[in-house]
């Protein structure tokens, strides 16, 4: 109802499979399996669209990914990504999606934040500079589990939304 798209994090070939068997739209590639070939591979078997995360990633190690998916004719947006958990807005690096946005202009560009302070100031900025793809940790309140600090509660998230509304007016 509100725009989301659910998208899951296959960490090994077999919850490839569930991603499908669960009809995910999108899968998505974490920072630490940008390079990790087998798994890649099925992924592509899918021929889903893929967004990776680079954090930790150099420039190397990205070209190869973006190659491997351009080469299959898979749908990719590559996701700016510090991996820092939790992190601050002055940890976020967010011109690294305006060197991503210049490298690779034929790809949608996105961001994977896990700030736990403020979830405004990211919207607007990486909005601003061009970021179409956002993606958060969510979590709940439940029981006595807690939420790691990275992650997003609701109302965290009503709030991001609100930014993002924000941001495109």
């Amino acid at each position: 109802r509100v725009g989301c798209i659910p998208m899951a994090t296959p960490f090994d070939e077999v919850s490839v499979d569930l991603c499908v068997e669960f009809e995910m739209p999108i899968i998505k590639v974490a920072s630490s399996d940008i390079n990790a070939w087998p798994l890649l591979e099925k992924i592509a078997t899918t021929k889903k669209p893929v967004i990776i995360s680079t954090g930790g990633a150099g420039e190397k190690e990205i070209d190869d990914a973006v190659k491997f998916f351009e080469n299959r004719s898979i749908p990719l947006a590559i996701n700016h990504c510090v991996s820092l958990y939790p992190s601050e807005d002055s940890d976020l690096e967010l011109n690294q999606i305006d060197y991503l946005k210049a490298r690779y202009p034929n790809h949608v560009i996105g961001f994977s934040t896990h700030e736990y302070h403020t979830w405004d100031a990211s919207m607007y900025i990486s909005y601003a500079k061009g970021a179409r793809t956002w993606e958060r940790h969510v979590d709940i309140n439940f029981m006595d589990v807690p939420v790691s600090p990275y992650c997003s509660v609701p109302e965290n998230v009503d709030t991001w939304f609100k930014a993002f509304k924000k941001s495109q007016e």
